[in-house]
């Protein structure tokens, strides 16, 4: 009976969780490998820099806008936030129009397979902080950061970073996946009956 119920368990483990509708990739800062101010303090380890959430670990698409215009986004859970004191979240429902004029504009695509990102262009600016634009191009390992205060260690002044995005939870199981537990689970109780049936001595048998 054990065996039954230990395989029962993984297979619940697998299922999809509902609170895990969304993906969500980190960008990691390992260094600066450029600096333009006087003060650049290196990463004493990967730090995350940036929060990009996405409906499906497998889509394409894009966020865009320029204040006062209104946001056009074409996933309607996508949210983005630069982690940094003082930084709000741009998500549904408002993206960041909210309170006008905190964020002056963004134009960030994704491509992402399999949970893995692909490609990634970001360019957003805010009241202090800036990444991509004006201090370079920003991808997938990494490019321009700026702020008026402190951004990834730079301090008053834009710099070129490094690092790599990384999803932050585990995917959702493929359905196959499920399908193999659910026959282990068929197949079990088929051996268990057939044991009893024919008197034969099987470990799940006789470990009640």
């Amino acid at each position: 009976m054990r065996w039954l119920i230990l395989a029962a368990v993984s297979a619940a483990a697998l299922l999809p969780r509902s609170a895990s509708a969304t993906v969500t990739f980190d960008f990691y800062e390992t260094s600066i490998t450029a600096c333009s101010v006087a003060v650049c303090v290196q990463p004493q380890q990967p730090t995350v820099l940036i929060n990009l959430t996405l409906s499906s670990p497998t889509e394409t698409g894009s966020a865009t806008y320029t204040f006062p215009s209104s946001p056009v986004v074409t996933d309607p859970n996508f949210a983005f936030r630069l982690n940094v004191l003082g930084e709000g979240v741009i998500a549904a429902p408002d993206f960041g129009t909210f309170p006008a004029g905190f964020v002056h504009g963004y134009n960030i695509t994704w491509a992402d397979l399999a949970g893995q990102l692909s490609a990634v262009s970001v360019n957003y600016l805010s009241d202090r902080n800036e990444v991509g634009f004006g201090a370079g191009p920003f991808g997938l390992t990494g490019g321009g950061i700026g702020s008026e205060g402190t951004i990834g260690g730079c301090g008053n002044g834009t710099c070129t970073v490094a690092g790599f995005w990384l999803q932050r939870d585990a995917t959702v199981p493929e359905p196959a996946s499920l399908a193999v537990f659910g026959a282990a689970l068929v197949g079990l109780s088929f051996r268990r009956r057939r044991c009893r049936k024919n008197s034969v001595w099987c470990p799940e048998a006789h470990a009640e």
